[in-house]
């Protein structure tokens, strides 16, 4: 994720002092953008945002 600024999204668990880039798998029949808000909601806690939240921002190769 690329927030707006260009700074790159990282989060670390309470009590760690590790950082890393949140991320998981997709579920069975799960589309990219369902699985994308799916996981930020579980790994950041941000449950709010739906799907017209989202804008494509390139892909890595």
């Amino acid at each position: 994720m690329r927030p707006e600024g260009g700074r790159v999204l990282s989060t670390r668990s309470r009590g760690k002092d590790v950082w890393y880039l949140p991320g998981g798998k997709r579920e069975a029949g799960e589309s990219d953008e369902r699985t994308l808000l799916r996981e930020i909601a579980e790994e950041l806690a941000v449950g709010q945002l739906i799907f017209d939240d989202l804008r494509d921002a390139g892909r890595l190769r």
